[in-house]
């Protein structure tokens, strides 16, 4: 997981795949990929006990233009009740998945780019505004970057 930011009531993770495609398989289990493990993980370590949190996000962010079929397949209720670790170790799966699979979510680089630049009059201070100046100016560094890497990745694979 690339972020992972937690609040009193919930936890935010967040995984940002730049030119890499979701892992299809774990080190420990082939046959669950990379988002169905962190959903695990979220289950597990921030879902399941007294206490702890009632909302769970998970982010991710890729150079695709479509959401990756791990979202639009693999997230089904129960597919995710199948994949999850023994539903013994949770209090109630259902609660669970339903919320796994409820706060998942995917946004473009590209899209999340845009929305930084449509937001940016909203910030108040100096500060955060130089701060997504920054961000916005570095996403579309990074956004030209992957461009010409997919160009030459292109070009090399003609030969």
């Amino acid at each position: 997981m690339d972020v992972t930011i937690s609040y009193n009531n919930g936890v935010i993770f967040i995984e940002a795949k730049y030119l890499a495609a979701i892992s299809p398989k774990t080190t420990h289990d082939p046959h669950r990929n990379q988002i169905i493990r962190y959903l695990d993980l979220a289950a597990y370590h921030f879902l399941n006990y007294p206490g702890s949190a009632i909302e769970c996000f998970l982010i991710l962010i890729t150079d695709t233009e479509e959401p990756p079929s791990v979202l639009t397949h693999d997230l089904l209720p129960k597919k995710v009740a199948e994949s999850l670790a023994s539903p013994g170790l949770f209090g109630n799966p259902k609660d669970i998945i339903d919320l796994l699979t409820k706060g998942t979510g995917w946004i473009s680089w590209e899209n999340l780019n845009e929305m930084l630049k449509s937001t940016r009059d909203k910030f108040r201070t100096s500060v955060e505004e130089k701060f997504l100046d920054d961000l916005i100016l570095y996403l579309t560094y990074k956004l030209r970057e992957a461009a010409r890497i997919r160009n030459e990745r292109k070009q090399l694979s003609l030969f």
